[in-house]
């Protein structure tokens, strides 16, 4: 683990990681800043926004991860010299992923018309329905902004959406300050303030993208193929190697939808302190995808090489890089637990107290869900995406969604029994997706087919 070898590899996956990981806490954030700001607003406003993102976020996270399916594609082309490949992967990726942003933007504009099904408390289901609708529209844009930023990150210029990231982070709580309270003239717009700021920034920070990466000379020559035909084969395999990874990642996510679903019907007191453990959580979870997305990059960069053993070393360091991370999260989380959340609510101390005892659970859980998302995402660079989908299935909706409904609703531990199941869940997964990359990577064979063009 302190190898020679081993630390080039730290270095390496650090000085990739890095923009990642601060380009996804920008990410977060946004949604970090627009919970604080809504709290700080009311508690009811903060409950529906917690109804409202479980919805809107399980849905994003499967078009995210569906983007990432490129990301390898690139990183291997790349590596192996073959920039026509990488031109053709951009036109078809720019083109597919804003269609199932579309695709997804229906579905939850759909679904903002039976908030019935996940909540039965009328203020709420009243506040959600025009945010939900409202955030619907930012789905055509995120996916463009992916299609770019995952394109750049597959080329390992990972810097460039970083900045955006940064910048959006600024104006989305600029624009929350104004439309949240009314401020500069603006009407006191509340809850559907943040929901207008949030499909601001996402609308600007993609334009900003595609306008960098068309100005920039290392990137632009990409926009023009030489071949201008649709091709119906590289389509498939964007979504064969695409469905797999978004629907990993839905299980996840939709797991813990579920769970703020579940928490909801115990109380609003314990949905808001469950979106505030939430949050927390994210912040941690999404700083390790980044790491996740550098696994993969590298990954697929030595398999583009033909590097069996630096494809091992590639992974295997991430995932400790990713391990010793999160266990430094599990003691500041554990450390602040009673004041992280006076950062959202100041004048609710039932809500504090209720986030205070969850996010003891969440810091318990942050070494099995660094771990897991590391492994798979170094999985993922290899294009193994059936198995880790399983996995996910198994960890997720087959042990840590049915333990957290017995453990709050039979067992009487409330909120904390949802979130001992999902702790259970990512334990599992974490321990499956690490064995998984070990056993792949001493079973990769270098054959025609991961070194021919990907059409």
């Amino acid at each position: 683990m302190f190898s020679k070898e081993y630390l080039r590899h730290y270095r390496e996956n650090f000085n990739l990681a890095y923009p990642i990981v601060l380009g996804q806490l920008s990410h977060i954030l946004i949604s970090v800043a627009d919970n604080a700001m809504v709290g700080n607003y009311n508690s009811e406003s903060l409950a529906a926004a917690s109804l409202s993102n479980s919805i809107y976020v399980t849905i994003m996270v499967f078009g995210i991860g569906f983007s990432l399916g490129i990301t390898p594609l690139i990183a291997t082309a790349h590596a192996s010299k073959k920039i026509e490949t990488c031109r053709k992967l951009l036109k078809h990726g720019a083109f597919l992923y804003p269609l199932v942003g579309t695709i997804l933007m229906i579905l939850v504009y759909l679904l903002s018309h039976k908030l019935h099904w996940f909540n039965d408390k009328l203020i709420i289901i009243q506040l959600a329905e025009p945010y939900l609708r409202i955030v619907s529209l930012t789905l055509i844009p995120v996916m463009l902004f992916q299609c770019f930023r995952q394109f750049l990150e597959g080329l390992s210029m990972t810097k460039l959406p970083m900045y955006i990231n940064i910048g959006g982070l600024l104006l989305n709580v600029l624009l929350n300050y104004i439309l949240i309270f009314g401020k500069f003239g603006f009407p006191e717009m509340g809850l559907n303030g943040a929901g207008y700021a949030t499909l601001t920034t996402r609308i600007l920070m993609t334009l900003a993208l595609m306008l960098l990466f068309l100005m920039n000379p290392k990137t632009r020559y990409y926009l023009f193929n030489k071949q201008h035909l649709w091709d119906s084969g590289l389509f498939r395999r964007l979504r064969k190697l695409g469905t797999p990874i978004g629907s990993q990642m839905l299980l996840e996510a939709g797991a813990f939808g579920f769970a703020a679903v579940l928490v909801g019907k115990v109380g609003v007191n314990e949905l808001a302190g469950h979106q505030i453990a939430v949050n927390v959580g994210s912040v941690t979870f999404l700083i390790t995808t980044g790491l996740s997305a550098a696994a993969s990059i590298r990954t697929a960069g030595q398999l583009g090489l033909q590097d069996i053993h630096n494809l091992r070393l590639a992974g295997k360091s991430a995932v400790f890089m990713g391990g010793a991370f999160m266990i430094g999260c599990a003691i500041f989380i554990f450390g602040m637990k009673d004041i992280i959340p006076t950062w959202y609510v100041t004048d609710e101390p039932q809500v504090i107290e209720i986030a205070s005892s969850l996010l003891i659970l969440v810091a318990t859980f942050q070494l099995s869900d660094g771990v897991q998302v590391v492994s798979m995402g170094a999985l993922r660079g290899i294009e193994d995406v059936k198995v880790p989908t399983f996995i996910a299935l198994v960890a997720y909706w087959l042990i840590g969604i049915p333990l957290g409904y017995v453990l709050c609703f039979k067992a009487g531990f409330g909120a904390e029994g949802i979130w001992i199941g999902l702790l259970s869940g990512l334990s599992v997964a974490s321990v499956l997706l690490y064995v998984r990359f070990l056993r792949m990577a001493n079973q990769v064979i270098f054959t025609p087919k991961s070194t021919k063009e990907i059409v």
